[in-house]
């Protein structure tokens, strides 16, 4: 088969920022580019096909798992299938499937693709751009950031989460691989990072500052812990940079500590503010226990008697937790699913691995675990994608083989 000039996982990932710019653009503009949005789903959906279909992965480690895991998903989707053609909400659920669910169910093929490292290098540059272009955005309106740092804008306060979480987010590998890179690279990244955590702490959103926190510490304990040829040739000079971001995120956050009161306000709250849905949560499917096991479907819902999303009973199809999220949609057996997956993955990819690409993706599986604590809900962006490039990486016997200096030559980022 004649190698395609542009893969078609590097076209995956083009068109879902491109999406994402779609939607900052409705809010911003207030235009209705529905339809564009749709498009890009499904020209997305295509391309994940064609890429599976062209580049199979036919040497993956515990591909019967993640078979069986794919099976189950689309007993989930099938299940959701009548909800499409109910007569009140079909309209609403039909553009819901065509807007997230359509990429959140279609991306765990993913998991079954060749990898080529060269892909990889592509990506980490597309996300390097984008994340200057949220970089460059976040500092022109960074006086509205710390102005509204309540919810007295809500409408304005989602809309900078979701710029803040959806380009930043996409960095976390390249910051993992950092010994793969340039100082210039590494430093836009790592600025662009910490930029983000402090707009997540001004917003309080305690679930973004975990995210952005966690991965700092994973990239600090890879790259001073790492037992690769490449971690411990370069151990001095990543403890001595370590040391001095700790000390200037300690000078930095003392400097703004008012900005900081109403993530501290929040933080004391602990889960107060949504302890209510999750009792209902469980009061709901404790009267039907089956559901437990198997779930409810990818449109299943659950009796809720605050912040209702239905207009003739209290009943939600979403719950601001990761972990209770995937069992409303496919119960236990899902959930078991990925946590197997997701530990075996990490053996593959930390433990037997000689190299520090491999070890990064095990650590992004690692991450996503922490996400599901607390929000950590699945969305149709490169930050859910990556966990089944990850999965793809970490199973892959051909790279997790592979030397530092193998990979070195062609992921490089100057």
């Amino acid at each position: 088969m004649k190698k395609q000039k542009t893969s078609n996982l590097y076209q995956i990932v083009l068109f879902l920022y491109f999406q994402i710019l779609v939607v900052l653009f409705e809010s911003v503009f207030l235009f209705n580019l529905a339809l564009i949005r749709y498009g890009i789903s499904i020209f997305i959906f295509y391309k994940i096909i064609l890429e599976v279909k062209n580049n199979k992965n036919k040497f993956l480690l515990n591909k019967n798992l993640m078979f069986y895991f794919m099976i189950w998903i689309v007993i989930m989707v099938f299940r959701g299938i009548p909800d499409l053609f109910d007569s009140y909400q079909n309209y609403i659920t039909l553009k819901r499937f065509l807007s997230e669910e359509l990429l959140i169910y279609t991306f765990p093929l993913l998991m079954f693709i060749n990898i080529e490292i060269e892909q990889l290098q592509k990506i980490l540059k597309l996300n390097i751009v984008f994340g200057i272009f949220y970089l460059l955005i976040s500092i022109i309106f960074f006086s509205y950031f710390t102005q509204y740092t309540s919810f007295e804008n809500l409408e304005f306060t989602l809309n900078a989460e979701a710029l803040m979480v959806f380009f930043p987010s996409s960095l976390i590998l390249l910051l993992l691989t950092n010994n793969y890179h340039s100082k210039r690279v590494n430093a836009i990244n790592l600025l662009i990072i910490l930029f983000a955590t402090f707009i997540a702490i001004i917003l309080a959103r305690r679930n973004k500052v975990l995210y952005f926190g966690t991965a700092l510490l994973f990239a600090g304990f890879l790259v001073n812990f790492g037992n690769t040829l490449l971690l411990k040739k370069n151990r001095f000079l990543n403890f001595s940079i370590t040391f001095f971001m700790i000390i200037f995120s300690l000078v930095f956050a003392g400097l703004n500590f008012s900005k900081f009161t109403f993530f501290l306000e929040r933080t004391e709250t602990g889960i107060e503010s949504r302890v209510d849905v999750i009792d209902d949560f469980f009061y709901d499917f404790n009267r039907t226990p089956q559901d437990w096991i198997i779930g409810r479907g990818i449109h299943g819902t659950f009796i809720s008697k605050g912040l209702s999303l239905s207009d003739i009973d209290d009943s939600r199809d979403l719950i601001e937790n990761g972990i209770l999220q995937l069992i409303l949609k496919g119960g236990v057996i899902y959930i078991s699913f990925v946590a197997c997956i997701i530990f075996i993955s990490f053996y593959n990819g930390f433990i037997r691995s000689k190299n520090i690409l491999s070890k990064s993706m095990a650590l992004i599986l690692i991450l996503y675990l922490v996400d599901l604590l607390g929000y950590g809900l699945s969305t149709s962006t490169f930050k859910y994608m990556v966990i089944f490039i990850a999965i793809s990486v970490c199973n892959s016997p051909e790279i997790i083989k592979l030397s530092d200096s193998e990979i070195l030559k062609k992921i490089r980022l100057t």
